[in-house]
């Protein structure tokens, strides 16, 4: 009876460290990770006044569909925007490109400032600059790389990390409309 029991309980301690070791090896080596990218930003804006100047666009829309790619070791994320209201500007058409840099390469989300790429459905008021460049065609940055990019969840927006805290402190959709009428 003894032995049956220390068998067992061998038995149950070995499974136990194996299970430990295989949720171990996940962990460490094949779940997504999060690999942060330290950004230099040419400008950090003070206000939303000023990233409004600065932008050639101000929409507010809906991302639908997206797709990543590796240019010279970087990932930049190329997003369809359905756009429903423009807030400044004029645009011609209903969906636009816009291109981040950052994006989930099937294994890491790379993220700027611990900010990830915009979420496919989930909507957001941007301010928009038109990108010139390599890697996509046609498309729009967002002002300040990830500075001008508020999600919006009803009446409640969430401004980007690592801002100004006078841009961090805006959290309704009704106030960021505000100041971007002024």
């Amino acid at each position: 009876m003894i032995q049956t029991v220390k068998a067992r309980a061998f038995t149950i301690t070995v499974l136990t460290m194996a299970v430990l070791v295989a949720v171990g090896i996940y962990l460490s080596f094949i779940a997504p990770k999060q690999l942060e990218m330290g950004l230099s930003v040419d400008h950090a804006y003070t206000s939303v006044d000023e990233m409004k100047k600065a932008a050639d666009l101000i929409v507010e829309g809906t991302a639908l569909s997206q797709k990543t790619v590796d240019y010279e070791g970087v990932l930049f994320t190329t997003s369809v925007l359905q756009v429903d209201h423009v807030l400044k500007g004029k645009l011609k058409k209903k969906e636009i490109a816009i291109l981040e840099t950052g994006g989930f390469d099937g294994k890491n989300h790379l993220t700027m400032e611990e900010n990830r790429v915009m979420d496919p459905s989930r909507r957001y008021i941007l301010f928009l600059e038109k990108y010139k460049g390599p890697v996509a065609k046609d498309a729009y940055v967002i002002t300040g790389a990830y500075q001008g990019k508020f999600a919006v969840d009803g009446q409640r927006v969430e401004a980007p990390k690592q801002v100004n805290p006078k841009i961090e402190t805006i959290d309704s959709k009704q106030a960021l409309i505000q100041h971007i009428s002024r």
